[in-house]
């Protein structure tokens, strides 16, 4: 092993490098995070919380009223460009409903994120569900007197995570965050429920999402790198009518 010395300076001088670059993109972060028109939303979450039909949506594209990016055959839009739309009322939603489509999509981003490190949320599961159980496997279920081996973990291929199907309390059924919010009394379905289900998953398994210091920070900036941008068309310019012979 090559081993480099340098003068206490000249390492002095290095570190003192290195930290700013450090704080220079730790700015650019913070930056970024307090900007979520520059996030990404795909097609789902734009009909859900605009409430507008895929139709409407896909109407918008063929007719480039909308610039939009195509991964792997899945589009994806800027917050800032659902903006656009709504602001000269191509789509006549208030702006409420472009905070409930920004709020909601930094829970999903977050929920995507946990699924990641937890092995699709299988280790949520080995963390919360005691005994020596198998995937694929019936197995009495240790959260309440089960007296019948019907409850199953078992991989969702079309969801891709971890679910819990128990054929005996159907209450317990569901993903690993339907499990944490079923042990702690909260409900998944309720935002500010489900970001204190994040945070807790955060905090007993230790993820490192964030410093605990509440939701906002449980915040993880994905931006898909576009592949094919499709951007509004440019108004047609009338032409010049022939002369005829």
């Amino acid at each position: 092993m090559e081993v480099i010395t340098m003068e206490s300076q000249a390492f002095r001088e290095l570190q003192s490098k290195i930290n700013l670059i450090a704080k220079f993109v730790t700015a650019i972060e913070s930056k970024q995070a307090e900007q979520p028109e520059d996030g990404w939303v795909d097609s789902y979450e734009v009909c859900t919380f605009l409430k507008i039909s895929d139709k409407t949506l896909q109407r918008l594209r063929t007719a480039g009223a909308v610039s939009f990016s195509r991964i792997r055959g899945k589009n994806f839009y800027r917050i800032s460009e659902i903006q656009r739309l709504l602001q000269e009322n191509v789509i006549r939603r208030s702006d409420e409903h472009l905070q409930d489509l920004i709020k909601n999509h930094q829970l999903h981003v977050n929920k995507d994120e946990i699924l990641r490190r937890t092995n699709n949320g299988l280790d949520v599961f080995r963390h919360y569900v005691p005994g020596q159980w198998r995937v694929g496997r019936n197995f009495l279920n240790p959260l309440y007197e089960d007296r019948k081996a019907s409850c199953n973990i078992y991989f969702d291929r079309r969801g891709g995570c971890y679910r819990m199907k128990d054929f005996g309390n159907d209450a317990y059924s569901g993903d690993c965050f339907d499990t944490v919010g079923k042990l702690k009394n909260l409900n998944c379905g309720n935002p500010k429920d489900f970001v204190g289900i994040l945070e807790i998953i955060n905090h007993d398994l230790h993820l490192g999402l964030s410093g605990d210091d509440g939701c906002a920070s449980l915040v993880v900036s994905i931006s898909p790198k576009p592949i094919r941008e499709f951007k509004p068309n440019p108004a047609p310019q009338p032409e010049n009518p022939k002369k005829s012979k």
